[in-house]
């Protein structure tokens, strides 16, 4: 209809109606495109809204995650600095060695690995919605944690490659020493460790053993650096939730 007036005013040049129709059009277009604008806005900010929740979600559990690891992880660092400083008394106190045997075991290969949860952030990368997700501000938090994340994922990765590549064979070559701890610890149905099991010499020998410092000084560097890290992440999460907490409040 509005295309047939145009057409008709057109040919009786009659421009102030063309004029008046083409504006018709523009304004309708206009507005149709800001409907749909709104529209698709107000989609997105009701997802932004889940995904919010969600993000929030996947904080809290990699904080819960975390304080495990973190508790395990200073009890680890507390053990080194004990026993590099009382390892004279210890050895004394201990002639038989398995008091040495179960802590190198410990010391060397117990170590566990942090895990975090990022759910909401994976989805909306497969989504193609993270750039558009919230405000830049709060997408800045995001990344920073992120890194954060890959930058502690990455350190135990190395820490995993060194004890494949170092330590497993150093443990494997003394394993006639330190096996007695292994059993002792990971099965509560093994029998009970008989004295002539036991080697003194040769788990005092370790002591002076200098791959086994090196792998325990590369150890405990990792640890306090680690624990350094993680500081600074918990850190950056508490900042992230009271962010999200701001956009989610009414």
């Amino acid at each position: 209809m509005i295309l047939r007036r145009i057409a008709k005013g057109i040919k009786e040049q009659d421009w102030f109606v063309v004029i008046i129709e083409v504006m018709i059009v523009v304004v309708g277009i206009f507005i149709g495109l800001q409907v749909d604008d709104w529209n698709e806005g107000r989609k997105n900010n009701a997802e932004d809204k889940v995904y919010l929740e969600q993000l929030r979600s996947d904080i809290v559990v990699s904080i819960e995650a975390g304080s495990t690891y973190k508790e395990r992880h200073t009890k680890f660092h507390k053990s080194i600095s004990e026993f590099v400083k009382n390892r004279g008394v210890e050895l004394a106190s201990n002639d038989d060695g398995t008091a040495l045997a179960i802590f190198m075991r410990y010391a060397l290969y117990d170590l566990n690995t942090l895990a975090f949860r990022r759910k909401a952030w994976q989805e909306l990368i497969n989504a193609g919605r993270y750039n558009s997700f919230a405000d830049a501000a709060l997408r800045t938090k995001i990344d920073r944690v992120i890194q954060m994340q890959d930058a502690m994922v990455n350190r135990s990765l190395n820490i995993s490659v060194y004890t494949r590549d170092i330590i497993d064979p150093w443990l494997t070559e003394n394993f006639d020493i330190w096996r007695i701890a292994m059993l002792s610890l990971d099965d509560p149905d093994a029998p009970v460790v008989k004295q002539d099991m036991v080697k003194p010499p040769e788990m005092r020998a370790i002591l002076t053993d200098l791959t086994f410092w090196n792998m325990l000084a590369y150890r405990y560097m990792f640890t306090r650096d680690d624990l350094d890290e993680f500081e600074l992440l918990e850190q950056e999460y508490k900042e992230l939730l009271i962010e999200i907490d701001k956009q989610l409040a009414p």
